[in-house]
């Protein structure tokens, strides 16, 4: 049982624990199907991109940011879109970023906590970047998803609060890794997190289950799926 196939969306009881354990320390809604298990969030962020992308789309990240985003963003020929830092804060530099929004933009990439800078992202901040996107969803007639990539998202200290993006953001998927907090980054195992509240939720749950399978690795590592599960707690 252990070693053998599943659904590509990963083992349903385990789904199911993510689920919980998100909703416990979050107030959300998800559900065991809203999960989907991943190679990591490299794994995770590489099926967002197969699912959202085409030819010469853009996806937006702020600076600074993990390097790999670019060749992740190209893997499906897409563009990344560097919206630069605010040097005085290193929050997300929302007052420039309407600037670098354009028809072709389907995602923009949060790193929080971010790597390489530590900022932990303000609600406040959140909030702002909502209403920028909506307005330009507003203005160019499809969804604008925000990839909430969050392999530090355990990692905050001296009481330190790390707000939720999905709370503040309507189309946010989470992906998550325990590469950071259970050391285990070679085991390679994470999730997706995708809220039922996102715009055409059906369509993208189901491209992003196709995704895990069709990228090559068929699901996430079976073995290391039930160790997380039971590792939920733990730091």
């Amino acid at each position: 049982f252990v070693h053998c196939y599943m659904p590509n969306a990963g083992y349903n009881e385990v789904r199911e624990k993510v689920a919980n354990h998100l909703n416990l320390h979050n107030q959300s809604s998800y559900a065991m199907e809203d999960i989907i298990m991943t190679v990591g969030a490299a794994g995770g962020l590489n099926c967002v991109f197969r699912s959202l992308l085409e030819e010469s789309d853009e996806v937006l990240c702020f600076a600074p940011y993990f390097g790999e985003y670019r060749s992740y963003v190209a893997n499906y020929g897409g563009n990344l879109t560097v919206v630069p830092a605010d040097f005085e804060t290193f929050q997300l530099n929302v007052k420039e970023l309407r600037q670098y929004l354009s028809p072709r933009t389907k995602a923009v990439i949060l790193n929080n906590p971010n790597n390489p800078s530590g900022v932990i992202y303000k609600k406040e901040v959140l909030a702002e970047l909502q209403e920028i996107l909506a307005e330009a969803e507003r203005e160019y007639g499809h969804p604008i998803y925000v990839v909430s990539d969050e392999p530090y998202r355990d990692l905050v200290y001296d009481d330190n609060e790390l707000p939720f993006a999905p709370a503040y953001i309507k189309n946010c998927i989470v992906v998550y890794s325990f590469s950071k907090s259970l050391s285990l980054s070679g085991e390679r195992i994470g999730y997706m997190a995708v809220s039922k509240q996102i715009d055409y939720y059906d369509i993208l749950i189901h491209a992003l289950v196709v995704a895990n399978r069709c990228i090559g690795y068929i699901n996430a590592p079976s073995l290391f799926q039930l160790v997380a599960a039971d590792c939920l707690e733990v730091k």
